[in-house]
């Protein structure tokens, strides 16, 4: 599924139902890791999209430290930005460990988008990685595709993850 970005229709309202579908349509599915969505802080207020993740599942690895994850999804945009922002992140409460991208212009250092890596309330890793403008839900679908591998690489340890796999 390819979709065009065409900013004069595309708000951060809409960006955050379109990305709470996607994910919701997966809800109950057979085989799909997806377990429950919902808009956070409220449906009144969707600052970002949070997805109840089966981690087995997902990262295809029946032996995974730990069974549930959250999926963090939130896009803003808007003619006051130079770019559209965007903060992917992948939440393990048990293990204490947060890795995603974030978009935007907090590390200018690191270009427009940053993956990065927290660890026990640490941040071990901020590697430079690619901007994209595109799509909310093409840019999703190209981090959730790169997030197994990822996961998997740190699944015997916290380290570093590779800078080819982050882009």
């Amino acid at each position: 599924m390819i979709f065009l970005v065409n900013h004069s229709n595309l708000n951060q309202a809409r960006a955050h139902r379109e990305i709470h579908d996607f994910l919701a349509s997966r809800v109950d599915k057979p085989d799909s890791p997806v377990l429950g969505v919902k808009y956070h802080p409220s449906m009144s207020d969707r600052e970002e999209v949070r997805a109840e993740i089966d981690v087995p599942r997902f990262v295809g690895d029946t032996s995974y430290d730990t069974e549930r994850a959250e999926l963090q999804v939130g896009f803003e945009m808007g003619p006051s930005l130079d770019f559209d922002h965007y903060r992917i992140g992948w939440v393990e409460s048990e293990r204490e460990l947060m890795v995603g991208w974030h978009q935007d212009e907090t590390h200018p250092e690191l270009g427009r988008c940053h993956f990065q890596m927290e660890y026990e309330g640490d941040c071990l890793q901020r590697t430079e990685a690619e901007y994209r403008d595109d799509h909310p839900l093409n840019i999703l679908g190209k981090r959730l595709d790169a997030l197994p591998e990822i996961l998997r690489s740190l699944s015997d340890g916290v380290s570093e993850v590779s800078e080819s796999l982050v882009q």
